[in-house]
């Protein structure tokens, strides 16, 4: 129940086939009924978009090993939502068949933010160029500061060099 609560679950086998799914995953992917998701998803093959991801992760699973990583997931309505997973190896089944276990949080919204938060970042830095106005910023826990390149300009500092408070 606590699972079923906090995180999308899914077993797969090693063609990727889906094997079983938890509420979770059905609400997130707008299924009404559980019985009926396991039914239609067993017809459905795992898939990543990203073959570097997809290629690592599979021989890291195959070779009983726990894969961990962020995923972008593709719901039946069209949907998509970014998942951070845990997929382990589990023991073979019944038949001899390999099965995996996927445990996945939903974080979209800090996907989301992430983007937003460069995208502001690269706004900030083309208009304080546009600008040649100077921006600093102090890392409190290290001490070392930060001084953008029109900054560094006005007072002569060299470009690369590691300034700190001392």
């Amino acid at each position: 129940f606590a699972l079923d609560q906090s995180a999308i679950v899914m077993i797969f086998d090693a063609e990727g086939k889906v094997q079983h799914v938890n509420k979770k995953f059905c609400d997130i992917n707008g299924l009404v009924r559980k019985e009926e998701a396991e039914n239609n998803f067993k017809n459905i093959t795992l898939d990543i978009w990203d073959a570097d991801i997809r290629d690592e992760m599979w021989q890291c699973i195959n070779d009983g090993k726990i894969w961990k990583g962020e995923l972008i997931n593709y719901c039946t309505n069209g949907k998509q939502y970014w998942a951070e997973a845990t997929i382990v190896p589990l023991l073979t089944n019944n038949k001899g068949q390999k099965q995996f276990l996927a445990i996945q949080n939903e974080i979209t919204e800090r996907k989301e933010l992430e983007r937003k938060l460069v995208e502001s970042k690269y706004k900030l830095e083309q208009a304080m160029e546009i600008a040649a106005f100077g921006v600093w910023e102090v890392n409190t826990i290290s001490g070392e500061i930060f001084l953008s390149k029109e900054l560094r300009e006005i007072y002569d500092l060299p470009v690369d060099a590691s300034i700190t408070l001392d």
